[in-house]
């Protein structure tokens, strides 16, 4: 008989999380529970913008260079989320835009630069309050 501790359950999304059209691909997909509103890139559903959401709230960030030499909030480590439409486990990694309102997460290898993620914009209060 094993006496090893249960694993922890796994984290679960928000409830009120839930895109209005889920297999609707890139554009609004409506706003989460907490006022974020989200974007899905031209090629990623809504369900899985708001999978994606809910992971990225998840992560640890920190500051460093970005691409243009600024110093820009993002997450410490790359991450996996799967599609409930395609069942596919995508890698991504996220950044906070310059002007602290927009979080944006993308596949790194990605040669299209914003391929299979999405932007969560929070414009009253930003993202460095919440995730810095």
């Amino acid at each position: 008989m094993s006496t090893a501790a249960p694993a922890a359950p796994a984290a679960q999304p928000h409830s009120n999380n839930i895109a209005a059209n889920p297999e609707q691909i890139g554009g609004y997909c409506g706003m989460t529970s907490d006022g974020v509103e989200v974007d899905a890139n031209d090629d990623a559903s809504c369900a899985f913008a708001m999978a994606i959401y809910d992971a990225a709230i998840a992560q640890a960030y920190e500051s460093r260079a970005g691409a243009s030499g600024n110093i820009v909030l993002a997450t410490v480590n790359d991450f996996q989320v799967t599609s409930s439409v395609t069942g596919q486990t995508y890698t991504l990694s996220c950044f906070v835009g310059t002007a602290g309102q927009a979080l944006i997460c993308s596949q790194p290898s990605s040669p299209y630069g914003n391929s299979g993620g999405a932007v969560f914009n929070r414009e009253k209060t930003g993202w460095h309050s919440i995730l810095g």
